[in-house]
């Protein structure tokens, strides 16, 4: 069992017959052959945990702050009169 995809065989095969279809495959046959993704994941070679942590920090430093920068989200907005557009 994965660390962070704790389904097992069994819990598969429960919510397989759950919806009523045999296999996964099955599962998505209504998808045309023609549009399926038949290709490889061009996925990373899994890290350890450490090394993950520090690609992303390294990746959030990358990011604007309120640390660095100002934000005027929201100013402004609390001393603003409105007009109506109709009368009562």
């Amino acid at each position: 069992m994965h660390r962070y995809l704790p389904m097992t065989e069994e819990d598969k095969r429960e919510m397989l017959d759950a919806i009523g279809v045999r296999s996964v495959g099955e599962l998505f046959s209504d998808i045309p052959e023609k549009v399926r993704f038949k290709g490889d994941y061009r996925i990373k070679k899994a890290k350890s945990e450490t090394a993950l942590l520090k690609e992303l920090s390294e990746l959030a430093g990358k990011n604007a702050n309120l640390k660095e920068y100002a934000s005027f989200l929201g100013r402004g907005f609390t001393t603003t009169i409105f007009q109506r557009s109709w009368t009562m």
